[in-house]
């Protein structure tokens, strides 16, 4: 089967030539051809111990081949993932594993020195009690959980073959958590066939096809911007050069030794990759990469990148909508590709900016909630059907809860999450606005901004981390904000501090905006107090 006909995520490798590289991963090849032989002995081990279609299996592994022979396995007999990070506690976990349902998890003993192993363990019974079966990925003698069947991928892989039913292209296959921090997150299911439909729109969006082609994936694949990227490339048939973590000097390596085309990933990703090099043209197979704009404060980064030779496009996606709903064109001008958001890649996609209380449509160039109707969201919020429903309009677009603003051009412009907006003097602001002009200060590193309530109503607060060497004029930086923004954004007061609270989150660390908000009010009381 061609993969553009695809419908079930295990027939992307299907029709790719034997030989053709598939993953470069941990000094080793493995080809198009060795996977459809893995998926194929895993599926049927997996049968043999009765996972089937309508099961759950949270996959709790780093970036390794190996979870990409779980996924397309699963894929095959109709099975479902539960993504979940290396990183999770026993809390989150649990938690994760049990109101999925799952029937089986699959983890890597030996990964962080047993850090998955210890927080399966320290999971309440009664949050683990659908667990049937424990399967490594590496051999160990060591039983994980007592009372719980164990095996591993190697074993489940030596079964004798055996034909298994296969999945349907509307089957489930992808279980996400939502990003937020609350203790219960919204989990996002995905089907097949969406999934497929957006992989092969996100591939013809960023590019990859040609038989040049190739991508650094260093992104959490348990992420949905990892796991897109990862699907994206499959459904191209291209070879993807897989980073466990990301590390910059050994990121840039690779780059050149594979002669990688593209890397999608986070601006601070690109930031820490130019800064492992002094090349004036470090990468000259890169053609593209595609970033999210999680730091704002790396204003100067398009242009600096763009000079040694690196074209960056924004993208826009989201757990609910996965990774590459958008995409800036490559031929839109610097100012427009640095920015995240775009045009949909899906042909029959569609957007629109709507107030946030009213409804109504917003005029070009004003921010409100941004909506789209794409045929590859989502199926539903998993065993939510109130949430599921809250985030549908009446004509069936999805409310993102992002804020966003459409461009001259026909894209939108993602400016901030609706959470994180200021609601300040009756107007919506954004806290990125504030930021890029409190971080265009040159002792000032990074900077966030939250908003507190005071006796004269609600105010910003920024934070800020100085550069090296460096000691933030708070006195200065306010006169440069009155300078240039209107009155009601200028902070009331800049705390320089040395880091920034975080929370890991699927596609990497974020910050925490409510422990920053709970500082800043107990800064201000204790100067109130003392005053």
């Amino acid at each position: 089967m061609n993969s553009a006909s695809a419908t079930r995520l295990f027939e992307l490798v299907a029709s790719a030539p034997d030989d053709r590289p598939m993953l470069i991963a941990q000094g080793r090849r493995l080809s198009y051809g060795d996977m459809r032989r893995q998926v194929a002995s895993l599926a049927s081990g997996l049968g043999h111990i009765g996972i089937g279609r309508g099961d759950r299996v949270a996959v709790w592994l780093p970036n390794d081949p190996a979870w990409f022979t779980v996924v397309l396995a699963c894929s095959r007999i109709g099975a479902a993932i539960v993504s979940l990070n290396v990183r999770l506690g026993a809390k989150e976990a649990g938690e994760l594993i049990s109101r999925t349902v799952c029937k089986a998890v699959v983890l890597m003993p030996q990964h962080r020195d047993g850090a998955c192993v210890a927080a399966l363990r320290s999971v309440p019974a009664a949050l683990r009690d659908s667990l049937r079966c424990v399967v490594t990925h590496g051999e160990t003698t060591e039983p994980i959980l007592c009372g719980v069947e164990q095996t591993s991928l190697v074993q489940l892989a030596a079964f004798e073959l055996k034909e298994v039913p296969e999945s349907e292209p509307s089957d489930p296959c992808l279980l996400i958590a939502t990003s937020g921090t609350t203790s219960q997150p919204k989990l996002v299911l995905h089907c097949q066939d969406s999934v497929c439909r957006h992989a092969a729109d996100v591939a013809g969006a960023a590019g990859i096809g040609d038989a040049a082609s190739s991508m650094l994936l260093a992104l959490p694949v348990c992420g949905a911007f990892g796991y897109t990227v990862a699907m994206a490339t499959l459904q191209a048939q291209r070879p993807i050069v897989l980073m466990e973590s990301f590390e910059p000097a050994q990121a840039a390596a690779l780059i050149i030794e594979h002669r990688v085309t593209h890397m999608l990933g986070t601006n601070d990703m690109l930031d820490k990759l130019l800064a492992a090099t002094t090349a004036d043209r470090p990468f000259p197979s890169l053609r593209m990469f595609g970033h999210a704009n999680f730091d704002p404060s790396l204003t100067e980064l398009p242009a600096k990148a763009e000079s040694k030779g690196i074209l960056i496009r924004g993208f826009y996606g989201m757990s609910e909508l996965l990774a590459g709903f958008a995409a800036e064109p490559a031929d839109a001008p610097l100012q427009q590709r640095a920015e995240a958001g775009g045009v949909p890649s899906c042909p029959t996609a569609s957007f629109r900016i709507a107030d946030p209380e009213s409804g109504a449509v917003m005029a070009d160039g004003e921010i409100g909630e941004l909506q789209v109707r794409t045929p590859n969201r989502m199926r539903e919020y998993f065993m939510n059907p109130r949430a599921t429903a809250e985030a549908l309009t009446a004509d069936g677009y999805f409310r993102t809860g992002d804020l966003a603003y459409r461009a001259p051009s026909g894209a939108f412009i993602f400016t901030s999450r609706m959470n994180d907006v200021l609601r300040i003097g009756g107007y919506l602001v954004s806290p990125v606005e504030i930021e890029e002009v409190v971080a265009s200060d040159a002792a000032v590193q990074t900077c966030q901004v939250v908003a507190v309530t005071r006796p004269q109503g609600v105010r910003p607060v920024a934070f800020v981390i100085a550069e090296p060497g460096q000691v933030v004029d708070e006195a200065a930086v306010l006169a440069m904000c009155r300078a240039r923004l209107a009155i009601f954004k200028v902070p009331i007061r800049v705390f320089t501090i040395a880091a920034l609270p975080m929370i890991d989150g699927p596609n990497g660390p974020k910050v925490r905006r409510v422990a920053l908000r709970e500082r800043a009010q107990m800064l201000l009381n204790a100067e109130t107090s003392s005053a």
